[in-house]
């Protein structure tokens, strides 16, 4: 027994020895209805609509029948940048990550749902010589 956990100790602390620092840049997208962004991401707890198949898939046995869901999010982000007097501005740009669901109840205890939606996917471009960070990224 106690061979066995000073195997799992070395183990554990050879695994967190070799644990690297990770820069991502990426945005997470949340936006995966648009009663779920009214409501501010609550619908975690509630099931209403074929949505619930992103938000808690153990929801949709909550729907009756055969719903379907179709769209999509539209968003532009912005960015300026003013770093020890020098200013940039972050291209315009526009995204629209779909999102698309089905969920059919087949009787009280099982219920089935698809759902296709993005979970990341936004970006932000920079002129790639006129701001400060243009040595860590500029897209």
């Amino acid at each position: 027994m106690k061979r066995h956990f000073l195997t799992a100790a070395l183990g554990l602390c050879l695994l967190l020895a070799g644990a690297q620092s990770v820069m991502a840049a990426g945005f997470a997208l949340y936006e995966w209805s648009a009663r779920g962004n009214a409501l501010g991401g609550t619908l975690v707890g509630r099931a209403d609509d074929a949505s619930a198949v992103a938000f808690n898939p153990a929801g949709i046995t909550q729907i009756d029948g055969t719903q379907i869901q179709v769209g999509f999010s539209a968003i532009s982000p912005m960015a300026d940048l003013v770093y020890n007097g020098q200013s940039t501005k972050g291209a315009d740009n526009t995204w629209l990550p779909p999102h698309a669901y089905i969920a059919h109840k087949l009787n009280d205890d099982w219920a089935i749902g698809l759902g296709v939606y993005s979970r990341f996917g936004l970006g932000t471009e920079y002129e790639k010589a006129r701001w400060p960070g243009a040595a860590n990224i500029y897209y």
